[in-house]
């Protein structure tokens, strides 16, 4: 299960198709916001499972022959959406509210499947996030929902947000800086 935080890019298709053959060699499912996070065409190409999550008052359905694509519009190329909120809309979601759902319904996913036809029980899986830092607000909420449910996180450089992580940990490093775990919480601190 590959979780993309803050991918909101027209990336060099290099970085997108590399997500996307990941995918394809270890049978992961991609997990997104839904609306554009530039692995759509590489994951119908390689026949990857991509799983969109949104709120769905916040969100714009595609149009037939769009000359334009609108802000927050569902792209094709996932497999799957799950749209959060009620149907009349007497109870609407913001984005950032999606975050834990979708870390959630990942998590399940990757437990597998405990009974059913046979009682044949389908084998969990891992989880990674990947960071790609397009999206600032939405990478840290991301990132923050990876630290508490204690799931790995891979930063790739690309983006400002991206680079700077990486500089401030390698400094860290560099100068001897361990990363470590607070006693009083669950995510991994610097210093």
């Amino acid at each position: 299960m590959i979780v993309l935080a803050g991918a909101e890019t027209d990336r060099a298709g290099k970085t997108m198709a590399g997500i996307a053959r990941a995918a394809t060699h270890t049978g992961a499912f991609i997990v997104d916001s839904g609306i554009g996070s530039g692995i759509e065409k590489f994951c119908l190409r390689k026949g990857v499972p991509l799983l969109g999550v949104a709120p769905e008052s916040k969100i714009s359905y595609p149009r037939m022959n769009p000359t334009s694509r609108k802000p927050n519009e569902l792209t094709n190329g996932h497999s799957h959406f799950v749209l959060i909120g009620k149907e009349d809309r007497s109870v609407e979601y913001n984005w950032g509210e999606e975050s834990s759902l979708k870390y959630e319904f990942a998590k399940r996913l990757t437990v597998g499947r405990k009974g059913g036809f046979g009682n044949n029980r389908a084998p969990s899986c891992k989880m990674v996030t990947v960071v790609l830092g397009d999206n600032e607000e939405a990478a840290l909420r991301d990132i923050e929902m990876s630290l508490n449910t204690k799931t790995p996180i891979v930063i790739l450089s690309g983006s400002n947000f991206a680079n700077e992580a990486l500089e401030k940990v390698g400094t860290a490093i560099d100068d001897g800086v361990p990363i470590r775990q607070d006693e009083t919480s669950e995510a991994p601190t610097v210093g």
